[in-house]
């Protein structure tokens, strides 16, 4: 077994533990619950010094002590929010949410459904959207682009990190980067709060980010993920059970064990892929998530998306578009000097969404 399979197993033991730790907390009394907690602590750190003591250690053990350490933070978790129920939030965050909010319903934009769609992707409010438009989303499958989640801070962190790529790859400019890119990110997953889903996306760019600080040490996308997951319930073993955190795991392992594969039964030729290998990159994408994801959304809300390639396929594109315009047009307005055609453009992309996604969900 390779140095990859092995973390990404021990990631997963971490999961197991953590799952029979969520069980025990949820159907175990508090006495029971710290006694087995106080029996894990001493298996775990009997199991930890054995393997410091020991110069030799078996393929068991370090999965044994993940799974045993998953359940003991699960636990303790568990027994913390018992005992302190609320988590401080810092304030500013309510109040730069708020004052985002106000600057999106500033952009004058000619149909008000347009300024609600704006709203609902950049801050994750969904209030002002109408019934037509919340089921035009659902019925046509695109309900997660409504969604703050990882797609969403992905096109921010493209739209950063390519004109940061510009200033070379010396010290001074990764440091730049990862500072930027990491404190941007972190800022809008702060004021927004949109979740577990946006929490992992967040991590993701962390942990990819500090390894690119050590260019020597080449991290992959299998360790980024197994990382993040064992980090995401280390901090909030309770996350385990929400429903958003577990299908944007499960979308994320499409895309990082099935979609290589996938890609690899339409070898690209050359240096810049052609139209219908790009094609095949895009719908390979939406069936690698969707293939995780379909279990889980049919257990939860008995509907399978059937147009979900078509609106992958028409409305993904459009959506980036409209909130890279989006996030251009909020900069320049909070300067203020955002040009009106810009603003008219950005009302166009929202009305070209709007008018795929009605025309999908009524097929």
């Amino acid at each position: 077994m390779d140095c990859r399979r092995e973390i990404v197993g021990f990631s997963f033991a971490f999961v197991l533990g953590s799952a029979a730790g969520t069980l025990l907390s949820a159907h175990a009394s508090l006495l029971a619950r710290t006694l087995i907690l106080s029996t894990l602590c001493l298996l775990s750190c009997t199991l930890a010094l054995t393997l410091l003591v020991c110069g030799r250690t078996f393929r068991w053990q370090i999965p044994l002590l993940m799974l045993l350490l998953g359940s003991l933070c699960s636990l303790g978790g568990g027994l913390r929010e018992a005992v302190l129920p609320e988590v401080w939030r810092p304030d500013f965050t309510e109040e730069w949410a708020e004052k985002l909010k106000r600057l999106t319903e500033s952009l004058p934009m000619r149909h008000p459904e347009s300024s609600a769609l704006m709203k609902a992707l950049i801050c994750g409010d969904r209030s002002s959207l109408s019934g037509s438009t919340l089921d035009a989303f659902r019925a046509a499958g695109a309900s997660h682009i409504l969604a703050l989640s990882g797609m969403h801070l992905g096109i921010i962190y493209m739209l950063l990190r390519r004109p940061l790529a510009q200033a070379g790859g010396s010290g001074p400019a990764r440091v730049l980067r990862y500072v930027t890119v990491t404190g941007a990110a972190g800022l809008f997953t702060a004021v927004t709060r949109a979740g577990a889903s946006l929490d992992r996306a967040f991590l993701f760019i962390l942990i990819a980010e500090s390894g690119k600080l050590m260019p020597e040490r080449r991290s992959s996308l299998p360790h980024t993920y197994a990382a993040a997951l064992t980090i995401q319930l280390t901090l909030k073993p309770s996350v385990l059970t929400d429903v958003g955190f577990q299908l944007s795991y499960l979308a994320m392992a499409g895309i990082v064990f099935l979609l290589p594969r996938m890609r690899e039964w339409y070898p690209q030729s050359g240096l810049r892929p052609s139209l219908t290998a790009r094609l095949w990159n895009t719908l390979a994408l939406s069936l690698s998530c969707q293939l995780f994801t379909a279990p889980a959304a049919w257990y939860y809300f008995h509907s399978f998306p059937a147009y979900f390639l078509l609106t992958n396929l028409l409305a993904m594109p459009l959506t980036t578009a409209a909130m890279s315009t989006a996030v251009v047009c909020l900069g320049l307005s909070a300067a203020g000097i955002c040009p009106g055609i810009l603003v008219h453009l950005l009302d166009h992309l929202f009305q070209a969404l709007l008018f795929t996604v009605s025309t999908i969900g009524s097929l």
